[in-house]
């Protein structure tokens, strides 16, 4: 243990410690107006006045003075089982009750009416929460009437436009279907004329064909005819009849 450190304030810096305040937020709870004094026990390890001490006992009534000061007993009046309190430190801890319960009911008018001012400013702020809140409620369904409304557009334009595009497409397929057709009638009648032009040219050189060998098996007739004749008249003229 530091020579500059008392036994006083390493017991009031335990108690400290059990109550879970900070040791500025310790002071403020014991009225004790300056953050310095509370600094220079807990931190630098002075001993505590006893103005200080009474109203930190003041505040918590159950602190044992003399554990404080002397290190006797036990730290809470109210766990000392084998050994007793002295007298002016119980009179301290009592008449610090005393005063804490007279004055809890001096300001038990004022803390009702305090916390009834807390529950009307709570029921008007919960009031105006929930008008806010409603009326949120009412802007988001208006927007969500809205983006149905929106939607059903966007879905009958997607139809209209399916629709269209079928429609499109089937007329599409017609129309080509329909050139089709009429490019292979146009090609089909073009083939037929064709047809009946390579027809007519086969009958006409047929025809030319056939009558040249007409021609010419009539005049090679005509000709063996002749032929046979003038052999016959050869053989007339050159074998004379014998005279009678």
């Amino acid at each position: 243990m530091s020579e500059n450190v008392s036994p006083q304030s390493l017991r009031l810096k335990k108690f400290i410690a059990e109550t879970g305040y900070s040791v500025f937020e310790f002071g403020k709870q014991c009225g004790i107006p300056s953050s310095k004094t509370m600094s220079d026990i807990i931190v630098k390890g002075k001993v505590p006045s006893p103005k200080v001490l009474d109203k930190i006992i003041n505040r918590f009534p159950q602190l044992n003075h003399d554990w404080v000061v002397l290190g006797y007993g036990e730290m809470i009046v109210q766990g000392m089982q084998k050994q007793a309190a002295s007298s002016n430190s119980l009179k301290k801890s009592r008449d610090a009750s005393y005063e804490n319960i007279q004055e809890y009911l001096e300001n038990h008018d004022y803390a009702l009416n305090y916390l009834a001012n807390k529950v009307e400013k709570a029921l008007l702020s919960s009031t105006k929460t929930f008008q806010q809140v409603n009326d949120r409620l009412t802007v988001f369904e208006e927007q969500l009437v809205h983006l149905q409304q929106n939607q059903e557009k966007f879905t009958k334009s997607l139809q209209s436009n399916t629709e269209k595009a079928s429609a499109d497409i089937s007329k599409n397929i017609t129309d080509l279907q329909n050139n089709f057709y009429k490019t292979a009638k146009q090609h089909l009648v073009i083939v037929n004329n064709l047809d009946k032009k390579r027809m007519k040219f086969l009958s006409k050189v047929m025809n030319e064909t056939q009558n040249r060998m007409v021609e010419a098996s009539n005049s090679n007739t005509q000709k063996a005819i002749k032929f046979v004749s003038e052999i016959g008249d050869y053989k007339k003229h050159s074998n004379p009849k014998p005279e009678k």
